[in-house]
């Protein structure tokens, strides 16, 4: 009897042990993207990445027990479907009169892949004013991308639509001016034995620019290229050619370039240097300009971190072609040919120039990195920006000029992480020449925490000299919760501060930024 008792006693003991060690599934948690805009730019980048959605198949694991001897039955793995694309987006509604939509289709696992963005936003009576009094902002923009993949063959197809309105928040006479951007891009590229490849583009590009009570502006834009690269045992040599022709109705700038870049690279070395020529009807003083880069980057493993440290050093003489797209829609409230010394059409921005890169990373919690970069006008192409002064500002929009410039710009970011916790911290510098659309110093801290289905984000930018003089710090927060693995819920509020006290937040020259908002965010992914 006692014998009897002690072998049911050892089989329930094997019973309970094996209903906790078998019973219990393995749960990993849900990977979300969470769609965010914390630029405070006056004209809202597009800023919609594509995020590799990774998710494992959840097994079911059961225990079966048969007296008198127990056996374990494992089931096997249930793999869910995967669908061929990713979707996400946001949506978001909120004070003072700001809505956005953000939507992202994205076939990555297509043999032939496609992205597909749409990004709406506006914002109407910030600064405690009113859109009647020209406080408002609106952008529209679609860009989409298609690959063609046969045999050694590629085909990449791209379209881009943007259009801008600004209020003149009573600067000007007029009481909006809008800008419109077409582009479109066809790339073929075709792999040749032996490591050669080549490969043919063409670009295009219309930009309409339309004030009211004053007569509308077109510019055009033509850019084809052609590349031939050869590739073998790390070594990389490629031959480029460009030929570019802006033209704004009554006038044409030509440009053409060839260029060879030769590289090679190893595990913890790499080695590169360019040179070409550059000739055309808007160059500057000199017929022919000779553009050439020497670098090199070395990496290699420290015992104190489980990531490589890394050093790059570059230099030479850059030069370049602006366009007026480019300019006019990254430099808010600015215009070609408007005010006195401004230009119809931009020229070549030539520098003398050096970079240092250093990332110094300590475990895998910590990096440093930081880049010094230093130019100087070369051959008196200086460099292209808007004047925001009276002197310069005509119908409510601010000429652009060319200056000399000597600059030393240093960038230091610190990342760290700890646990649910990722925190950021930068600090930017521009010594002795100071670009018009960026403050002199400026110092940021951000950081974001994570618990079961809640999320924090915080950021805090402090212009410590302030283009503008304004310097209040930015300060936007945000919290969301997770409804399930497809939405998420939160609210964001950009520029706390202004917010409160609906001041001014001064962007260029007389005109104000958006300043002070709160939204409510609805971010979705399938």
């Amino acid at each position: 009897m006692k014998m009897i008792t002690h072998k049911y006693l050892v089989l329930a003991v094997s019973f309970v042990l094996s209903g906790v060690l078998f019973a219990e599934g393995i749960y990993l948690p849900d990977l979300t993207t969470v769609v965010e805009d914390n630029s405070e730019v006056f004209i809202p980048e597009i800023d919609m990445k594509m995020s590799q959605d990774v998710e494992l198949p959840l097994g079911t694991v059961e225990t079966e027990v048969v007296l008198p001897e127990p056996e374990v039955v494992l089931e096997e793995p249930v793999v869910e479907e995967k669908n061929d694309f990713i979707m996400e987006g946001q949506v978001g509604v909120g004070y003072p009169g700001n809505f956005n939509v953000k939507y992202l289709l994205n076939g990555i696992t297509n043999e032939n892949p496609y992205v597909l963005n749409f990004v709406y936003d506006t914002m109407k009576n910030y600064s405690g004013l009113s859109q009647a009094n020209g406080f408002y902002d609106r952008n529209l923009s679609v860009s989409g991308n298609k690959i063609f993949n046969w045999d050694v063959n590629q085909l990449n197809l791209e379209g881009m639509f943007n259009d801008t309105e600004n209020g003149f928040q009573n600067i000007a006479e007029s009481a909006f001016y809008n800008r419109s951007e077409y582009d479109a891009a066809v790339t073929y590229k075709r792999m040749l034995p032996k490591g050669f490849s080549f490969s043919t583009s063409l670009e295009g590009n219309l930009f309409f620019r339309s004030i009211e009570k004053v007569e509308d502006k077109k510019f055009s834009y033509l850019l084809p290229s052609v590349q031939g690269k050869w590739e073998h045992n790390g070594f990389e040599i490629s031959l480029e050619g460009n030929y570019s022709l802006e033209n704004s109705g009554d006038e044409n700038t030509h440009r053409s370039s060839f260029s060879l870049d030769l590289q090679w690279k190893n595990r913890y070395t790499e080695i590169f240097g360019k040179a070409g020529t550059v000739f055309g009807n808007n160059i500057g003083n000199n017929k022919v300009l000779v553009p050439f880069t020497l670098g090199t980057t070395v990496t290699f493993p420290v015992k104190f971190a489980d990531r490589d440290m890394s050093i790059g050093l570059e230099g030479g003489l850059s030069s370049e072609g602006k366009t007026v797209h480019f300019l006019e829609q990254n430099c808010p409230f600015s215009a070609f040919g408007y005010g006195e010394g401004g230009q119809k059409l931009p020229g070549e921005v030539s520098d003398w120039y050096g970079v240092l890169n250093v990332c110094f990373p300590v475990k895998s919690s910590f990096a440093l990195d930081m880049n010094i970069e230093y130019r100087r006008t070369a051959y008196g192409n200086g460099f292209i920006q808007p004047v925001y002064s009276e002197d310069f500002l005509v119908n409510g929009l601010y000429a652009f000029s060319s200056f000399d410039r000597q600059l030393i710009a240093s960038r230091e970011n610190i990342t760290f992480k700890t646990g649910p916790v990722n925190m950021h911290m930068g600090w930017i510098s521009y010594f002795d020449f100071v670009p018009s659309t960026v403050n002199e110093q400026e110092v940021f801290i951000s950081a974001d925490y994570s618990y079961k289905n809640w999320d924090i984000f915080g950021e805090i930018d402090f212009p410590l000299v302030a283009q503008n003089g304004d310097s209040i710090p930015v300060l936007d927060l945000e919290g969301g919760y997770k409804l399930n693995k497809h939405a998420r819920i939160a609210v964001n509020l950009k520029d706390t501060v202004k917010l409160i006290d609906s001041s001014n937040r001064m962007l260029a020259g007389q005109y104000a930024a958006r300043s002070g908002s709160a939204s409510v965010l609805l971010d979705f992914k399938y």
